[in-house]
């Protein structure tokens, strides 16, 4: 089973995870040990639940990403099944307020990552950050809170402390641009193509290259077929959710609804 799930990872970094996992959840199942991975983006994630959902008679597990809401990358705490009834819980991820005298200089989420890489804690112990005009908060593993206090004290210029935050802030999906894409047949290029105003070609060249991930996952087909509920990531766009598929057109075509967000704003 192990070597079965290692050939489904395609990169490098899936392999490492799905050996991590595998020993996480023999640790478990053999000595009732529970415990948890490190922070996982969405693509990871579903890998994971994909190998756990093997394993489910005799391991449970919940996600933690600290935040309250939805938080992207979470930390899975694995227990055995049977502690399910009692509810069982323990706390993995703590989200820490970055405090500091941030009037002339406003970082963004990528001054806050690269400061906190800089400083030495490994992206794999870092969770979700949150930039807002009231504050910075970013979601760290448990186990490295003192040694993140002690490590971590500037970002540019600016000296910080970090806090525990005892009611970790809301984090929600923000609001994308709804379309509806008129299509042939359910393929992903096509509905690439029309969601983000790009020529099939084009849709096809960026999926052949690696450039869009399916659900997460690498995709290089073209042809793959999509549904609602599928995610397609594309590099240096966005992102595009299949929401629901709306029936057919007068001349047969598929009608879908998208929900898009670019990385230039909000919707395409």
């Amino acid at each position: 089973m192990r070597d079965y799930w290692l050939r489904q990872a395609g990169k490098a970094e899936d392999k490492a995870l799905v050996e991590r996992l595998w020993d996480l959840l023999v640790q478990v199942e053999t000595r009732e040990m529970p415990g948890f991975t490190f922070f996982l983006d969405p693509g990871q994630q579903a890998l994971a639940r994909s190998m756990l959902e093997s394993w489910r008679q005799t391991v449970a597990y919940r996600c933690q990403g600290g935040f309250a809401g939805e938080p992207e990358r979470c930390r899975l705490l694995l227990f055995p099944a049977a502690w399910a009834e009692f509810d069982f819980d323990q706390p993995g991820a703590t989200v820490l307020r970055v405090q500091g005298r941030f009037q002339f200089f406003q970082p963004g989420h990528r001054d806050i990552l690269g400061s906190l890489l800089a400083s030495g804690i490994k992206r794999e112990l870092v969770g979700d950050i949150l930039c807002t005009e009231t504050g910075i908060w970013v979601a760290v593993a448990q186990e490295i809170v003192s040694a993140i206090q002690s490590q971590w004290t500037r970002v540019g210029p600016v000296p910080i402390e970090l806090l525990p935050e005892a009611e970790p802030p809301l984090i929600q999906r923000p609001q994308g641009e709804e379309r509806l894409v008129s299509l042939a047949s359910p393929r992903m290029d096509a509905l690439l193509a029309q969601s983000v105003g790009v020529g099939r070609q084009q849709a096809v060249q960026w999926i052949e290259s690696g450039l869009v991930r399916l659900n997460w996952r690498e995709c290089l087909k073209p042809d793959a077929e999509i549904r609602p509920g599928d995610w397609l990531s594309v590099q240096g766009f966005g992102r595009v959710l299949v929401k629901e598929q709306k029936g057919s057109s007068k001349k047969g075509r598929l009608l879908f609804k998208v929900e898009i967000w670019s990385k230039t704003g909000r919707g395409g």
